[in-house]
């Protein structure tokens, strides 16, 4: 081969050399920029991770239950306080359109709070919370309340919800509501009682007099038939044609005219009557002044017996027109320890439900209210059952809810029961339970447990 073309071959050669070394480099090079790329991109990314972890973790500490949502309603993140709330997992929820959270009648609420604008700046109203029922996973509802803010990130529209879980709330609310209604009840039964208990002490000194006035007349007027008697016997041995005859003769004529014989018969009878019916106004009384007899602060041990009885008295114009009222009452009860008009209050309302629960039944003239009292087991029990009308077995396990009523609008407060269950049950430290059957009668059981220092008291 001539030199020339050896030299050539040789600088060719060179030159490749030279190439494939600054290709070397350069590729040297990129895998360096692209290795330090990795790197970074490999730390974005932890960063990342951490970031959105953070994220997470902040929202799971949040006691406000938050969701973030897409444009479409459908869930990116919940968090843990909403998962709980609504009684959800993860998996269930995310992916899912957040109106499946509402039930129907708020999903309509929800759309408009969605679709409304709701920023973050200072603009008025920017703050606006929505009531609505939401949906648990069991498809129970309960009473919650929302606020959405609309928030863009990179030319996204993402909407965050937070929500608050009303349950709790609502139920203080309605506890309230049933202690005011007792207050206020307990301030017209406090009223009521003054009034009657100072009615009835002033009634009972007129009825003391009359009453010793009717015994005396009866005495007397006992004395004075005597007395006519002995003259209509000593008339047969009068000569009609002596002046003590002629004197006969004309209280003869005032016998007939006056129906003297009618008028000693029915003397008696109507003193007797009268003498019976003060009697009675003074049972009646009597049971006015106990049943209306002050509480003391720390309760006080009384007579159920007593007290039952008075109820009876006090209730009579309630019961007298539609039942027949029996009493089983055990002797020799231990008394019971509290507040005996609390424990009145019980009674009235449990004998005037009856009242109407027969009424309502309509078995005129062949009503019953049975009233019974014992001790057993260390406890003072008491039954009262009638045989009116009866309670619908759907709705026999909400008659001690506060404001549940069965009468008609305008009728009662809805609170009568359930302030039996809150005087036995809290005042009592008790139980009350119920039996019925519709068409046939109801049974209410009182329980009450005596305390050690009344089980010596007898009443």
């Amino acid at each position: 081969m001539p030199d020339a073309d050896v030299a050539q071959l040789e600088r060719r050669l060179v030159r490749e050399r030279k190439a494939r070394k600054q290709a070397e480099d350069l590729l040297e090079q990129k895998s360096r920029e692209l290795y330090q790329s990795n790197q970074e991109l490999a730390g974005a990314v932890s960063a990342f991770e951490a970031s959105s972890s953070r994220l997470s973790a902040i929202l799971d500490h949040s006691f406000a239950g938050t969701l973030v949502s897409d444009s479409d309603n459908r869930v990116i993140v919940i968090n843990r306080a909403a998962r709980a709330m609504f009684r959800q997992a993860e998996g269930n929820v995310v992916g899912a359109s957040i109106l499946d959270l509402f039930d129907d009648d708020a999903r309509e609420c929800c759309e408009d709070a969605a679709t409304s604008y709701i920023g973050t700046d200072d603009q008025e109203g920017s703050e606006v919370w929505h009531e609505a029922s939401g949906l648990r996973s069991d498809g129970s509802s309960f009473p919650l309340e929302f606020i959405v803010t609309n928030l863009e990130l990179s030319d996204d529209l993402h909407r965050i919800w937070i929500f608050r879980d009303l349950t709790q709330q609502r139920l203080a609310e309605a506890e309230r509501l049933a202690l005011e209604e007792d207050l206020r009840q307990a301030q017209k039964l406090e009223a009521l009682g003054t009034m009657a208990g100072g009615v009835a002490h002033e009634i009972n000194t007129p009825i003391q007099y009359i009453g010793d006035n009717m015994n005396y007349l009866r005495d007397g007027m006992s004395d004075m038939l005597s007395v006519l008697r002995a003259y209509q016997d000593l008339e047969r041995y009068v000569d009609v044609e002596s002046e003590a005859g002629k004197a006969f003769e004309r209280i003869r004529s005032l016998e007939r005219d006056s129906d003297l014989d009618f008028l000693l018969d029915e003397i008696p009878k109507a003193i007797n009557q009268a003498t019976e019916g003060l009697t009675r106004v003074s049972t009646i009384v009597l049971a006015v002044k106990q049943f209306a007899h002050s509480d003391t602060e720390d309760g006080q041990a009384f007579s159920i017996n007593q007290a039952v009885a008075s109820t009876i008295e006090v209730t009579r114009g309630q019961w007298t027109p539609v039942a027949e009222l029996e009493t089983d009452f055990s002797d020799d009860l231990p008394y019971l320890i509290g507040h005996p008009g609390e424990f009145n209050q019980i009674m009235m309302h449990l004998i005037v439900n009856a009242a109407q629960a027969i009424d309502e039944s309509g078995k005129e003239g062949n009503g019953c209210i049975k009233i019974r009292t014992r001790y057993e087991n260390d406890s003072l029990l008491v039954d009262v059952s009638d045989n009116g009308c009866g309670i619908p077995k759907a709705i026999q396990d909400r008659i001690f809810e506060p404001f549940f009523t069965m009468k008609d609008v305008g009728k009662g407060t809805g609170q009568g029961l359930a302030l039996c269950y809150r005087i036995v049950t809290q005042g009592f430290k008790g139980s009350i339970g119920m039996t019925s059957i519709e068409g046939e009668g109801t049974q209410f059981s009182l329980q009450f447990p005596t305390q050690i220092e009344g089980l010596d008291k007898k009443g």
